[in-house]
């Protein structure tokens, strides 16, 4: 990490601009700082203290293995020391590091990347069962000024300067990194000379999100069941006037306030699935009201049965166009603004989440 931390940069700004909001909001009642390599060093709880020694020189003064880091074995050791009431803050280049004993060889290789990926979904699968299912992970990439030492898959240096990616985790329960954004947004990071580039939040909900049918907006009629009128409905008749004669549409509210996702992710139709596919799908934000959403169903067929609204949780593509797969030289190859071995460390954590819970959320409407 040297290369970002030479001089008064734009990464320790921002980093020094989004702790400091933390404790001004206050919403930790402390906060730890430490460097992490091939074990976890602490360095107390003075933020500005911490901001200013973090140049190359501090590194090596406080210890620890600075040659190859095995990011897997770092997120575990995070994670082994995360508590029930804590979030944990992860940064780094996330630069995966076989160094030549496995980058010599194509199968070493791709054998080490695969290990990679199975030992942080190990980690993140023995979390989620000690929390219960009730974890959250936010990954944030970033990008800022490098001036430095940049090592490949071999481990050999190349001087380089320029904007190169890093990334910053938050680890927590949901109702925790939910109360973080809200308070603290992500928009913090930006402006102090790096900017936030990218987002991918992976959680199970904890709690089930509360929904249900509304009567208004509709297109037609429809009644709602006596026995269940919050997730069924009966009698349906297609609009018969206007220009939207012949349609039936209805629509269900929810509260997805309570997942701490993007909001552009949560409005944007492309990250839902309807499983009666004679229904089309549009979602709108509520300013008030008992739900902070409103999906819309409508159709031309008007069809009945059982209707599933999922929120899909997509591995993000971002995440495969930020992912260098050379890690040989940055400028040669043209991968300066991405990020060697990238996609196997997010999978590991994908795969963990995806395996107790596939996606973000469900609902189950039925149309009798």
């Amino acid at each position: 990490m040297d290369g970002y931390v030479k001089g008064n940069t734009g990464f320790e700004q921002s980093i020094y601009a989004y702790l400091t909001e933390l404790q001004i909001n206050k919403i930790v009642d402390s906060l730890n700082l430490n460097y992490v390599n091939s074990r976890i060093i602490p360095l107390g709880n003075d933020v500005e203290k911490f901001i200013h020694n973090i140049e190359p020189i501090d590194f090596r003064k406080h210890g620890g293995n600075l040659g190859t880091s095995d990011i897997a074995i770092v997120l575990d050791s995070v994670l082994s020391r995360h508590k029930k009431n804590d979030v944990s803050i992860f940064i780094s280049d996330c630069i995966v590091s076989p160094g030549n004993k496995y980058a010599s060889s194509p199968q070493s290789l791709d054998n080490y990347l695969l290990e990679q990926r199975t030992k942080i979904k190990k980690s993140f699968v023995q979390s989620l069962e000690q929390a219960k299912g009730d974890l959250a992970v936010v990954i944030c990439q970033l990008t800022s000024l490098f001036d430095g030492r940049f090592y490949n898959k071999f481990d050999r240096p190349t001087y380089y300067k320029g904007n190169r990616p890093f990334y910053v985790w938050l680890i927590g329960s949901t109702a925790h990194i939910k109360q973080l954004l809200d308070k603290v947004t992500l928009e913090t990071l930006k402006g102090n000379g790096a900017e936030l580039e990218n987002v991918y939040t992976l959680l199970t909900s904890a709690k089930k999100i509360d929904y249900g049918v509304l009567l208004m907006p509709r297109l037609g009629r429809f009644d709602f069941d006596r026995a269940n009128p919050k997730t069924t409905i009966c009698n349906i008749r297609k609009e018969n006037k206007g220009q939207q004669g012949g349609t039936f549409m209805f629509s269900v509210g929810a509260n997805l306030n309570q997942l701490p996702l993007d909001k552009s992710y949560v409005l944007n139709s492309a990250h839902y699935e309807v499983s009666n596919k004679d229904y089309a799908l549009s979602v709108k934000e509520q300013r008030s009201g008992r739900f902070s959403h409103v999906f819309s169903l409508s159709s031309q067929i008007a069809s009945r049965g059982n209707i599933t609204i999922t929120l899909k949780n997509n591995f993000p593509q971002w995440v495969e166009d930020k992912t260098d797969l050379l890690g040989d030289d940055l400028e040669k190859d043209g991968t300066t603004d991405k990020t060697y071995g990238l996609k196997y460390l997010i999978e590991g954590v994908y795969d963990a989440f995806t395996s107790r819970q596939k996606n973000y959320a469900e609902f189950k409407i039925t149309i009798n």
